[in-house]
């Protein structure tokens, strides 16, 4: 037990980024990569990931660790597929970021956060090489 305390007391969590993003061109990113943890909530959208393209809806989360790469399609309808590399340079074609949560039919927001988890502040503790991307449901009856 006092060992697991020692873990806890050195466990650091940060945000480093969050925003809400407002599909307005429905996109595929084939690679997309990140050195932090991120956490996708569909807000009022799906999310699909992966390579059998599995769908998150807006009563779960996906969490992708850091350095891992996946495969992310936003919004709804035909796709337009894009290197991350090409989604960065044109982002603003297809995402607006948007101050509010609220929740509106013809709109596919996201909630995207950037975040570390490190032990002894230089360990990440979500390591891409030990975990997948995994979904993260509603449980509650």
């Amino acid at each position: 037990m006092d060992d697991f305390i020692k873990v806890l007391d050195n466990l650091n969590f940060s945000l480093k980024k969050a925003s809400v993003i407002n599909v307005t061109i429905p996109f595929m990113i084939e690679n997309y990569y990140d050195i932090e943890n991120t956490i996708i909530f569909p807000i009022n959208s799906k999310l699909r990931f992966g390579k059998y393209k599995r769908i998150v809806r807006n009563d779960a989360f996906l969490f992708i660790p850091a350095n891992n790469v996946i495969s992310l399609s936003f919004g709804t309808g035909r796709s337009t597929r894009l290197a991350y590399e090409d989604y960065l340079e044109n982002k603003k074609k297809y995402v607006k970021k948007d101050k509010y949560l609220r929740h509106s039919s013809n709109e596919d927001k996201y909630l995207v956060l950037n975040f570390e988890a490190k032990l002894l502040k230089s360990i990440n503790i979500f390591d891409s090489k030990n975990l997948d991307p995994l979904v993260i449901k509603n449980n509650v009856n």
